[in-house]
């Protein structure tokens, strides 16, 4: 995608109204809530997509494509999974706003794109609104805030906030540093947090986490490769009714787990 002029703060305010909109619809049609989401990906309109995940190292965070088949159009997600695994959630659900509302004016979503493209900002925020309820996370930031008599939020905190919602770090520290309600917002949230959007600091902050809880790898890399099993089911029927060769099959495999 070719840069343009950056989005302006008017127009970044007006586009974000129109994605917490889309959020909170879509939330109140499954019955969510301002509950946090345990896992997105088991989620029962999931099912509708075709969901492929694998490694990239291009700077692809996701991908939404339509392909229509001999009997259906197909709807796949792509997920990158060289990236940390809460980042991965966030990636599924601004793919989810293409897929539901805006397609894309480029197939592929690429880091940084949502400062200059309207589409963009508007998936990375209806990601944003759908993963992390406003209110629910203002409940749980004021039982931090009246805990200590100076307003600061600890990097333990952030991580189990992080938890409730299964996105990533930068997700969680981007949404308390943008609250409407100022008085939520830490006083240290930007001066010791926003260096983890550079990938040079996710090892330091991968240590950090497992250091508070072993079992938390929201902020880890597991670059593995998970077939979609739609997918996967056709390709072995069709296998079996003799429609492509165990050579061809190799082949898909091998272009895509190489």
């Amino acid at each position: 995608m070719s840069k343009g002029k950056k989005l302006t703060p008017i127009q970044k305010k007006e586009l974000d109204k129109k994605a917490e909109k889309y959020a909170i619809e879509f939330r109140k049609k499954l019955n969510l809530g301002d509950e946090p989401i345990t896992d997105i990906f088991s989620l029962d309109f999931t099912k509708e997509f075709l969901l492929l995940k694998f490694p990239n190292e291009m700077n692809i965070s996701g991908a939404y494509i339509e392909k229509t088949g001999r009997e259906k159009t197909y709807k796949c997600i792509y997920i990158n999974t060289n990236e940390p695994l809460g980042r991965q959630s966030f990636s599924f659900a601004h793919e989810l706003y293409h897929a539901l509302y805006e397609k894309s004016n480029d197939v592929l979503s690429v880091t940084n794109a949502s400062q200059y493209d309207s589409i963009e900002y508007c998936a990375d925020r209806f990601a944003s609104y759908f993963l992390i309820p406003r209110n629910h996370l203002k409940k749980e930031l004021i039982k931090i805030k009246y805990k200590r008599d100076k307003y600061n939020i600890s990097y333990n905190q952030l991580f189990e906030l992080q938890k409730k919602y299964r996105v990533s770090f930068m997700a969680i520290v981007y949404t308390i540093a943008q609250l409407d309600d100022k008085s939520l917002i830490p006083k240290n949230i930007n001066q010791h947090f926003m260096k983890y959007k550079y990938e040079k600091y996710w090892r330091d902050l991968e240590n950090r986490t497992l250091e508070h809880d072993i079992n938390n790898k929201l902020n880890s890399v597991n670059p593995v490769f998970e077939w979609p099993k739609e997918f996967k089911e056709n390709i072995e029927k069709n296998l079996s009714e003799g429609l492509v060769s165990h050579e061809d099959v190799e082949d898909i495999y091998d272009f895509f787990e190489m």
